[in-house]
């Protein structure tokens, strides 16, 4: 999927060196008329070998910074800013913050007795509320930059934070016309039948639906109904991505009521959950995933949000990820008791790449990299501390070249066992990786998850748990990717399970993906040239958002556990043999309608996942 990934940035750093990294960040960018997004492009994209893979803890990351204790270091590297108009918001952007004129989006902790109190001093500061989480103990406001630290300080706030955001991935290109999907899920037959999702309501929820009325009553409905969320932008800005699902979902149920929800943040997630349980949605598709919001197991505020749908009679598809190169997970190794990990023997730097055990590539200046880590700490206290970092081959050595990735995590109240690095590309191209370094941690056996947002490889990477969050859900139905031609083979980028264990340990987790469908199809959201398609998990996923609308327009009576039924049974096994955690159940296939509106014979509801043998993936370098 094209996905949009939410950024967990709990950064807390030293705002004297944040605060210069970021000022020369928010230069360059300046400078540059814009940083260069997305999947980097390595077309003709030299590679490098440097001359070793260890790293100087000590001299290319310092010492850890002094920290604030309840606002997080992006919000007070820009709350101690010297600058305004262009540059501030070039910096802000830098580190992934929304500001609006000389107000930024936050999100206030607090506890619950108080909540009233927090949102009057938000108020009492020139702040707006924006949503109030269920649990009263989040609130998303727009508040003055100049009020950031006096709110930290206020007695009925534990801590002020960044959103936690969607952002666009990679594994997006454009397309044209209508799905081959509809054909290769066997929907015509049904079609033609009569069975076209009337009186079904689907929501699809995504970032944006930018082009979406130019596509009324063609690629779209004639009229579709419409709910923004986010805080800044409008429902038909941001990007085109949730147009294109859109097309899927109507090419594949053109009878079905459409419900375009845009959101930019997790607490927009569940408003737009609250709007589709009130306003009797039967199926939601979401091409959207997150980083770093949970431990990956099943569990936490995304699973909760999808089984409140559920529990409401709404079948939530959503997508397993793009990640399965540009993953890495294992336990914490240091075999020279240099306190930095080990992706494999001598190796403590995973360089970006070309395709996995390839060589280095060498990036060129331009290029936005983020990397996301989280490990098994989750339940309070969390304490076991390591920093992160992504680092540039300067010819001799490696030097870390990030902002963020030093979090502390010293059991204090509102810390999670994740850090964020980002980093702009620059000079003449070299090498790019992630370094991880413990800093004071006691456990042996800590279990990572690494993702490298922005490239298209992991030199070493680990397919199985590579799935985002979200995809993890339990009441979802998690869509893996397949070529759109004949004989479907695996999207070498799609997310495979299983899920982490509990906690986010490395054994007993469950299988994932559930379903999987069709990449590399025509769409009209990103215009027409020939030879270019819509492709991702962000594809797969309406196809089978559709096809369970379909199946509700067919059986009215079916609520979510029998729609999954339906589905999982008729799919066609693929892979290896059975339910697999590269696939799931196998390839989406409608089967026959139903004839003269006569119910199939009962399908068994599906039986809880059972726990995959786990594996530690260690590769070794490949030349």
């Amino acid at each position: 999927m094209t996905r949009l990934l939410v950024v967990m940035r709990r950064r807390v750093i030293g705002l004297v060196v944040v605060f210069a990294l970021v000022l020369g960040l928010a230069a360059q960018l300046l400078a540059q008329g814009g940083q260069q997004t997305g999947q980097l492009d390595m077309t003709g994209i030299a590679t490098v070998e440097p001359a070793h893979f260890r790293f100087d803890p000590a001299a290319a990351l310092g010492t850890k910074p002094a920290q604030h204790a309840s606002l997080d270091s992006a919000l007070a590297m820009l709350a101690d800013r010297d600058a305004s108009g262009a540059a501030l918001a070039s910096m802000a952007e830098a580190v992934g913050l929304k500001v609006d004129g000389d107000r930024v989006e936050v999100i206030a902790e607090v506890d619950e007795v108080n909540v009233a109190a927090a949102r009057q001093a938000i108020e009492a500061a020139g702040g707006l509320v924006v949503y109030t989480g269920l649990d009263n103990t989040q609130i998303q406001a727009m508040v003055p930059i100049a009020a950031l630290r006096t709110l930290a300080d206020d007695p009925a706030i534990a801590y002020v934070r960044q959103p936690d955001y969607l952002t666009p991935s990679s594994e997006l290109q454009a397309g044209q016309l209508t799905t081959v999907g509809v054909t290769h899920a066997n929907a015509t037959p049904w079609h033609n039948a009569g069975y076209r999702g009337a009186g079904v309501r689907i929501a699809v929820i995504d970032a944006g639906f930018q082009g979406y009325t130019a596509l009324l009553g063609t690629d779209l409905p004639a009229s579709v109904v419409t709910q923004n969320f986010a805080s800044t932008g409008d429902i038909g800005g941001g990007t085109p991505h949730g147009t294109a699902c859109a097309e899927i979902v109507y090419d594949m149920a053109p009878q079905a009521s459409l419900y375009l929800l845009r959101i930019n943040t997790a607490l927009d997630l569940q408003r737009a959950v609250t709007f589709a349980i009130e306003n009797g949605i039967n199926v939601i598709s979401s091409s959207i995933g997150f980083y770093n919001l949970g431990p990956g197991d099943g569990t936490g505020f995304l699973a909760d949000e999808v089984a409140r749908a559920r529990n409401a009679g709404i079948t939530w598809v959503t997508a397993a990820g793009n990640e399965r190169r540009r993953h890495w997970g294992g336990i914490f190794a240091d075999a020279n008791s240099n306190g930095v990990h080990e992706f494999a023997s001598g190796v403590e730097i995973n360089c970006i790449a070309t395709t996995p055990g390839g060589d280095c590539a060498a990036i060129p200046s331009g290029y936005a990299l983020r990397a996301f880590l989280r490990w098994d700490n989750w339940t309070p206290p969390v304490n076991q501390d390591y920093d992160f970092a992504i680092v540039r081959w300067n010819g001799s050595g490696w030097q870390s070249v990030s902002t963020g990735g030093n979090a502390y995590q010293n059991g204090d109240a509102n810390q999670r066992p994740t850090e964020v690095a980002i980093a702009e590309t620059s000079g003449a191209a070299t090498a790019y990786g992630v370094v991880i370094r413990r800093y004071n941690a006691t456990r042996a056996d800590v279990n990572f998850d690494l993702f490298m947002d922005g490239a298209p490889a992991l030199r070493l990477n680990s397919p199985p748990r590579s799935l985002s969050d979200l995809a993890d859900a339990p009441g979802a139905i998690t869509v893996a990717a397949l070529d759109s031609r004949s004989p479907f083979p695996q999207e070498p980028y799609s997310s495979e399970g299983p899920t982490n264990g509990p906690g986010g340990t490395l054994n007993g987790g469950q299988i994932k993906p559930d379903l999987a469908a069709f990449a590399n199809v025509d769409t009209r959201a990103y215009g027409t040239t020939a030879g270019q398609q819509f492709n991702g998990t962000s594809s797969a996923t309406p196809h089978v958002a559709g096809a369970a609308a379909l199946v509700r327009g067919a059986f009215p009576s079916y609520g979510p556990a029998q729609i999954t039924s339906f589905l999982t049974g008729r799919a066609i096994d693929i892979g290896p043999p059975g339910r697999d955690t590269l696939f799931g159940y196998g390839r989406l296939w409608l089967g026959n309608p139903p004839q003269d509106g006569t119910t199939p014979s009962p399908l068994p509801s599906p039986s809880p996942s059972p726990s995959p043998s786990s594996r530690v993936f260690m590769p070794t370098l490949q030349r």
